[in-house]
């Protein structure tokens, strides 16, 4: 002969009360942090786009006269920030004209899928690039 248990009332209510806590909790924090990153990426992004645009108005001149000297300097200054992975200007017809880092990319094209599609964009493209080798993320903004 079985005897069935009976659950007090005042544990009833501790369980289900403990139970809607946590379900709550949870999708409190799934949510909170979905906003927080959301907020995050943005202002990643617009930290980014005013950095591009003044790099791009600074070197606006040294663009049109081929001055791929200055751009490679000013292409080293801007990548000094610790928040910027890299920088890149392309000229007109698509080549490196300044990379930092890496002068011996100058006067080349990069093949890579992102570069293709900067070269390409007629507005402002951000887009998220990783780099396998530092294991670094980030956002590529071409201007």
């Amino acid at each position: 002969m079985e005897r069935t248990r009976f659950i007090p009332l005042h544990f009833r209510f501790i369980l289900t009360t403990s139970l809607m806590l946590i379900i709550l909790l949870g999708t409190l924090a799934v949510v909170i942090g979905f906003l927080q990153s959301r907020t995050i990426r943005r202002q990643v992004e617009a930290r980014g786009l005013s950095i591009a645009r003044s790099l791009a108005a600074t070197s606006m001149e040294n663009l049109l006269t081929y001055n791929y000297i200055a751009l490679e300097r000013f292409a080293n200054q801007a990548a000094l920030d610790p928040a910027i992975i890299s920088v890149i200007f392309h000229d007109k017809e698509g080549r490196v004209a300044g990379y930092s880092g890496r002068p011996e990319l100058q006067n080349l094209f990069l093949q890579d899928e992102v570069s293709r599609r900067a070269v390409r964009a007629q507005a402002v493209l951000i887009q998220p690039i990783s780099l396998e080798a530092d294991g670094k993320r980030g956002l590529e903004i071409a201007v």
